[in-house]
């Protein structure tokens, strides 16, 4: 049995039309505001880079401009993307790993940040944060000021978090995984679902939500205890697992699922293709791996939630055990996924939304279907 993509497809549409003002008739004017906000992100980096001198009519290394705004080491793979974005839109210059200005470059930063923001559906929270960020780039890139201050002002991490991941894109995402794991067959009297990271639980409750008036034996995991001891669903099972660890010694015995869940955590792994091999012997042979990702920097992310990517005391770098330690980058492209499920042993069924939704793959989430060989060693 396999999955109908386009059933999945259409869950999402539903659920973002729920939630865009306007519904899909709206979907179109979500283009210019997510170009808008581009804009005034890009045009927030190339000012502080030119304001403190670090970029300039000479070539200079990722280092040197670090060391010039005084970078803190945990955000310099940061600032590194900076560069990357600033140089893919025209404002800098690339030669080798040395980088210099195009001063005529002037990003064109119109509308009202607020006003963007509610256009695409986003809560009034998120466009205080970013505007919050961007007034402090410099002290949030030296560590002066501490992300999670401007984050949950009120401590309220689950709450905030929640909010904050609350937008039709993410509902379009995460109502297409429901619906995608509603057709998924179970292997025995009950569905058995093992959730990743879990988080705050907007994945958690679409999938339930889904699931309705089915059997399901369901396994909410997280790295965090505070997540593990807030999650009080009835009939939901809790544990901490952390996805760079051995599953079977975190309570995630191996071919004893049907089904794995990701809601934008695979990214965070330390070596992604490990992961993926554990999630593989976790499934049972057949079973289905549903996750969500984002597939490239997102550029309005870039001066505000991608902060919250950098490595804490005591943590690694998501990537620095595989290939994208190589490059710097934190988020695969399709291609990469592709390819990295292909040799975990896994068969990919179909990316959403396709390459005919336009504005809605601008949005940034995608929703990856897999399912793992039979016959995989």
């Amino acid at each position: 049995m396999t999955i109908d993509a386009t059933r999945a497809h259409e869950s999402g549409l539903a659920a973002l039309a729920r939630a865009l003002p306007g519904g899909l008739n709206a979907l179109p004017a979500c283009e210019p505001a997510l170009e808008r906000l581009e804009h005034r992100s890009l045009s927030a980096q190339i000012e502080l880079l030119r304001r403190h001198r670090a970029i300039d009519d000479t070539w200079r290394d990722t280092v040197s401009i670090a060391g010039t705004i005084h970078v803190a080491p945990r955000h310099r793979w940061l600032l590194a993307r900076w560069l990357v974005a600033l140089e893919a839109s025209g404002a800098i210059e690339r030669q080798g790993d040395t980088w210099r200005d195009r001063p005529d470059h002037v990003f064109t930063v119109e509308g009202d940040l607020a006003a963007d923001y509610a256009a695409l559906g986003f809560p009034e929270r998120l466009a205080r944060l970013h505007q919050a960020m961007l007034d402090r780039l410099d002290a949030l890139l030296r560590d002066e000021v501490s992300m999670s201050s401007l984050l949950f002002p009120d401590g309220r991490i689950i709450e905030s978090l929640a909010a904050y991941q609350s937008n039709p894109f993410t509902a379009y995402v995460n109502a297409a995984c429901g619906e995608g794991l509603r057709q998924c067959p179970a292997q025995g009297p009950r569905l058995r679902l093992l959730e990743l990271g879990g988080g705050p639980g907007l994945t958690t409750a679409a999938v339930l939500d889904a699931l309705q008036g089915r059997p399901v034996d369901y396994l909410f995991t997280d790295v965090s205890r505070l997540f593990i001891q807030a999650m009080g669903l009835p009939g939901v099972r809790h544990a901490v697992l952390d996805i760079d660890r051995d599953f079977d010694a975190q309570g995630a015995p191996t071919g004893s699922f049907d089904v794995v869940v990701a809601g934008n955590v695979l990214h965070n792994a330390r070596d992604v293709d490990r992961t993926l091999r554990s999630i593989h012997a976790a499934l049972v042979p057949g079973g289905w791996l549903v996750f969500s990702e984002a597939v490239a920097d997102n550029r309005i992310l870039l001066t505000s939630m991608q902060f919250l990517l950098s490595p804490g005391p005591g943590q690694t770098m998501a990537g620095s055990g595989d290939a994208r330690a190589a490059t710097g980058e934190i988020f695969l492209d399709e291609a990469g996924w592709s390819q990295r499920l292909a040799a975990a042993g896994f068969t990919s069924l179909a990316t959403l939304p396709d390459h005919a939704a336009g504005t809605l793959r601008r949005g940034g989430q995608y929703l990856f279907l897999a399912q793992a060989a039979e016959n995989h060693p």
